[in-house]
């Protein structure tokens, strides 16, 4: 992750509007602070879905795959909203 910014982030998966990013951390309190963050970003609307902490890299994985759930399936809905 880049390491320049405040608000780091990484793309790691786009489906229309909805994008998974992995957030970093502020290094505020390395105990109790999670590793990353996995947001679900709603471009069109210009706001966060949905997100969560992660603390280790296995609690990743399934919220990944959920938030890839959520996007198709939010995806599909506004395409048939047009």
């Amino acid at each position: 992750m880049p390491e320049d910014s405040p608000e780091a982030s990484v793309l790691l998966a786009s489906i229309g509007n909805y994008e998974v990013r992995m957030l970093a951390s502020p290094a505020v309190d390395l105990d109790s602070a999670p590793l990353f963050w996995l947001e679900l970003f709603d471009h069109s609307m210009k706001t966060s879905v949905d997100s969560f902490r992660c603390h280790r890299l296995k609690d990743a994985v399934p919220v990944f795959s959920d938030f890839i759930t959520q996007a198709s399936e939010l995806n599909k809905a506004s395409e048939t909203s047009r």
